[in-house]
């Protein structure tokens, strides 16, 4: 058991900090979750958009081969009207082939170009859809931090609570303890208890104070006087009265002093002043 307020303090924080640790252990699993939720939806996004890519491309790819296909047939057809017509080797054949050509181009062209502006806008889309997804990741990792974080600290706070209270708690029961076994053997002791004793009420007046009666020869029927005893008993019953706030015993404490003539009246008056009761 820990004896000073520092080392109740520290005692009482190892508690709190292991509780604390205990309880953010137990939710990490709630982290790898959403860590592992995160990967699962970027891959299929990633892959998502791979799948177009690969779409678009397998369509570019297609539709150039049947572009140069038409280019092949529309070239043959033409070489064959040429012929026929016995304008093969003549400019206009030549015209004719080159126009053929040239629209071909024209048509691979336009085809490469469409491509590369859907492969751009894919890309594009998928980054946008990838920042979503993390701007989403790290908002809700950022909650669960702080999710995490107060259900450390209210682990911490609580356990810290919990011991020092009970750290308190078995120090004020020890010292009571202490202080009961002191009066027993006090009372054992001193000789006769208040049970075996005549009991005689203290003489005090309103104010709480020792009343006095003068005799025939002007001294005091009953003693004044402050006796070491008293000093003793005061001191004595301080721990009681101060800090354990029993005036019930402390009082009871007194009588049977009083009782068995252990302490003077004026002691009583001193140790009521003292102890303010």
């Amino acid at each position: 058991m820990a004896s000073t307020a520092a080392d109740i303090i520290a005692s009482a924080k190892a508690e709190a900090e292991a509780a604390k640790q205990s309880a953010i252990a137990s939710l990490s699993g709630l982290g790898n979750e959403l860590t592992s939720a995160y990967n699962t939806q970027q891959a299929a996004t990633s892959a998502q958009y791979q799948n177009q890519l690969s779409q678009l491309q397998n369509a570019y790819q297609a539709n150039a081969k049947q572009a140069y296909g038409n280019y092949l047939e529309n070239r043959q057809n033409l070489a064959g009207q040429m012929q026929r017509l016995g304008l093969t080797d003549t400019g206009y054949g030549v015209s004719q082939g080159l126009l053929a050509q040239a629209a071909y181009s024209k048509n691979l062209a336009g085809l490469q170009n469409a491509y590369q502006t859907n492969v751009g806008n894919v890309g594009i889309a998928e980054q946008q859809a990838l920042a979503d997804l993390y701007s989403g990741y790290a908002k809700n990792k950022l909650s669960l931090d702080q999710y995490l974080y107060e259900a450390g600290q209210n682990a911490y706070n609580t356990a810290y609570k919990n011991a020092y209270q009970a750290q308190q708690d078995a120090i004020s029961n020890a010292l009571q303890q202490q202080y009961y076994n002191y009066l027993m053997g006090s009372r054992s002791y001193g000789g006769s208890s208040s049970s075996n004793s005549s009991s005689k009420e203290i003489p005090l007046n309103e104010e709480g104070t020792v009343q006095t009666q003068s005799t025939g020869s002007g001294t005091s029927a009953t003693s004044i006087k402050v006796t070491d005893a008293g000093k003793n008993m005061a001191n004595q019953l301080r721990y009681m009265v101060m800090q354990l706030k029993d005036k019930t015993t402390a009082r009871r404490e007194i009588q049977d002093a009083y009782n068995n003539d252990q302490i003077t009246a004026g002691d009583v008056n001193y140790i009521i002043n003292q102890l303010g009761l």
